[in-house]
């Protein structure tokens, strides 16, 4: 017997779609999740992601199946802000990348000092922040304001 939907990987999350969508094309999941581009092949890893826990709560009402009551309601309000935060997720990658990699070699195989981290951070988001400061924020500080000292006019 064949299943009327199959799961795809998309976006960290695997998707009911329709058996009969074609690969490479745009469609909708069954949770509503629009779809660009279905995968022709996935990793053995993106096969393991978790399953979409609305396209699994709608494939169990198409078929006639009991909902999954073996999973808690936190599961589901996590899967919900992974779904929510993905911009969050996009910088947490990108930091967790720059605090491996460096100065182009691997780190060895230990937890990065917390000024790295930070260093990091404030790498990833300043290609997020614009370049000038917004209106009404403090002028930037030179050295004689940080440490309160004038110097003297010059001639």
């Amino acid at each position: 017997m064949t299943r009327p939907y199959r799961y795809v990987p998309v976006d960290g999350l695997r998707h009911a779609v329709e058996r009969s969508v074609e690969p490479e094309s745009v469609c909708e999941a069954l949770c509503g999740h629009e779809i660009a581009r279905v995968p022709t092949h996935w990793s053995a890893t993106q096969g393991c992601w978790a399953t979409c826990w609305r396209c699994e709560a709608m494939w169990r009402e198409h078929e006639g199946i009991p909902p999954n009551t073996h999973v808690p309601q936190a599961a589901l309000a996590a899967q919900a802000r992974l779904l929510a935060t993905t911009p969050l997720l996009l910088v947490l990658g990108r930091l967790a990348l720059a605090t491996t990699l460096g100065h182009g070699h691997a780190r060895h195989r230990h937890a990065p000092h917390p000024y790295t981290v930070l260093l990091a951070l404030r790498r990833v988001l300043g290609s997020f922040c614009p370049a000038t400061p917004a209106e009404g924020s403090p002028r930037p500080q030179n050295r004689a304001t940080r440490t309160g000292r004038r110097e003297a006019p010059r001639a």
